[in-house]
């Protein structure tokens, strides 16, 4: 069974988020190369550390997935979409929650102390 991440739908859907992210961030690049699979994130499309981030919680979101941390280092939108095959689908992923840790379980209820005196220590 082929995962849906590998189709060349998800190819498209991977470069129109690049392309429209590029358009924001860099609109001086409007006359530059199209984008495709074997663009440099960086060299090619001057993204930067931020325009990465921005880049993998867009992917995430239209992608319903999370990608480890690793996507970062991805130098291009093929290794993003290697990085898309590899990951299993997720309900949801929302912008709040990426990087944020799991949220801590409650506490147990205090230890009721036991009756104790205080007049040994006072001696």
């Amino acid at each position: 069974m082929a995962n849906r991440h590998g189709s060349r739908d998800a190819q498209e859907r991977l470069l129109a988020l690049l392309e429209t992210l590029v358009r924001e961030t860099r609109p001086d690049r409007s006359n530059a190369a199209p984008i495709d699979l074997d663009s440099r994130l960086d060299r090619d499309l001057g993204l930067d550390s931020l325009a990465r981030s921005e880049l993998l919680l867009r992917v995430e979101q239209a992608f319903g997935i999370r990608l480890p941390e690793s996507a970062l280092l991805a130098e291009t939108p093929k290794a993003l979409l290697e990085l898309l095959q590899a990951q299993p689908q997720t309900t949801h992923v929302s912008s709040e929650s990426r990087g944020k840790p799991a949220p801590t379980p409650p506490l147990p209820p205090p230890a009721i102390p036991q009756k104790t005196s205080l007049m040994p220590l006072l001696r």
